[in-house]
């Protein structure tokens, strides 16, 4: 479980980025995660376990959960098709629990804002807003795979919030650290408070794994910083989201799980006053065990895969 974490905060660390090819599985992991390329939500058996006390959740139990929260955020694995049926199914939980809800997203930078807000708004179609956030060269997983959580906000008239930070914000940081920003970059960024260890733990993994990354510890700490950027960018923007005229009772938040832990995005947005919240995670029942052992969420969605 640590080390999927880890590539996991990787890959979200490359947000904006296309999809990186699929690798070749081991024979005896094949049939782990069902459907990989797959380009729609694929659903499985499942149950939901409290992750500390390892209790199932009966739905009136989870409804309070969710209702309790001023924020949900739903962590999944990109490519993963069953994650992605995990999300649609909380976000129309919490809908029917209080329809007081809006949804925010790591895949789109906030400068798509207008389109995103064009689209769920109705006055852009798809072919359209997919050109307007050149989807394919900004996130690259399969749209099919995110089109049902638009598709209920459009239909439901609920708003969408793009929550990252732009894709060259954090790749300069990567590249040349915060020193090496603009006055203009600077004076975009939020306030960045790095920490705690397990956070720099998690992605000093995940920088360990990377294939292009000799370990040197300038370079991981531009990484590190890299990571700050994007998980208090979108701490921030769902914090200002929550503060905003008209603003909704509570957002769902989907990102990748590395930025649902909470030390990345949760506790920095609590830290602006998002709180409280409850995170979500999707994870095999072969991993129960490893999840709840290094408390990954609030709630396990434990996937039946036997």
């Amino acid at each position: 479980m640590r080390k999927l974490l880890a590539a996991l905060v990787l890959v979200a660390g490359c947000a904006h980025a296309p999809a990186p090819p699929a690798s070749q599985p081991e024979a005896e992991e094949a049939p782990r995660h069902g459907e990989k390329g797959a380009s729609e939500p694929i659903a499985l058996p499942h149950r939901v376990v409290d992750g500390d006390s390892g209790d199932e959740l009966a739905d009136r139990n989870l409804d309070d959960k969710l209702r309790a929260a001023r924020v949900i955020y739903v962590g999944e694995e990109h490519p993963n098709p069953h994650h992605h049926a995990a999300e649609i199914e909380v976000l129309e939980r919490a809908y029917a629990a209080d329809p007081s809800l809006g949804l925010g997203l790591e895949m789109l930078p906030r400068t798509y804002q207008g389109s995103l807000d064009a689209y769920v708004g109705g006055t852009l179609d798809e072919a359209g807003f997919l050109a307007a956030v050149a989807w394919d060269k900004t996130w690259g997983y399969p749209w099919g795979l995110y089109r049902p959580l638009l598709e209920f906000c459009r239909a439901h008239k609920l708003p969408a919030y793009a929550l990252n930070a732009p894709r060259d914000m954090a790749h300069a940081v990567a590249k040349n650290g915060v020193d090496g920003l603009t006055a203009e970059q600077k004076s975009e960024l939020p306030e960045m408070k790095p920490g705690p260890e397990k956070h720099r733990e998690l992605v000093r993994e995940a920088f360990a794994q990377h294939p292009h990354a000799k370990f040197d510890e300038a370079k991981f700490e531009r990484f590190y910083a890299a990571q700050l950027v994007w998980d208090e960018t979108m701490a921030d923007r769902v914090a200002a989201a929550l503060k905003a005229p008209g603003a909704p009772a509570r957002l769902v938040v989907v990102a990748g799980e590395g930025h649902t832990r909470s030390f990345a995005i949760p506790e920095r947005a609590a830290r602006r006053g998002a709180a409280p919240y409850l995170t979500v995670l999707p994870v095999l029942d072969e991993d129960e065990a490893d999840a709840r052992r290094d408390r990954v969420a609030d709630v396990l969605w434990v996937l039946k895969t036997r």
